[in-house]
């Protein structure tokens, strides 16, 4: 229970830090625009605080898609598909959710815009 509170304390933190970033920098970029912001005259920083923060993303995910396809081949899938090798639905996921953020990202520029009205 200790660790959960920990981790919440930790990830409001976090949020707080981003949410002022967020205020600060109106354009997408997250960690990687406040550092280029920041470290704008040390490139080489900038750019190891940029890769850091791409291998720490890919990392995670990768660890979460692992831990998803083994939980899914030890829980969820029959016993009559266990010939698929591991990793095949971690793949699969990956894939879902590189398609559905890809489609979001065109999706976005073409919603219609809820019109506020002026008082």
């Amino acid at each position: 229970m200790i660790a959960f509170v920990l981790a919440a304390i930790i990830a409001g933190i976090t949020a707080g830090a981003y949410s002022e970033f967020a205020s600060v920098y109106s354009e997408n970029g997250g960690g990687y625009l406040f550092t280029s912001r920041t470290f704008g005259d040390r490139d080489l920083l900038a750019y190891a605080i940029g890769m850091s923060l791409f291998l720490g993303y890919t990392g995670t995910t990768a660890f979460c898609l692992a831990t998803m396809d083994e939980w899914v081949v030890r829980f969820v899938l029959p016993e009559s598909l266990h010939f698929l090798p591991h990793g095949t639905f971690g793949v699969l996921t990956a894939i879902l959710l590189g398609v559905l953020n890809a489609r979001g990202t065109e999706e976005s520029g073409t919603s219609p815009r809820v019109s506020r009205p002026t008082s």
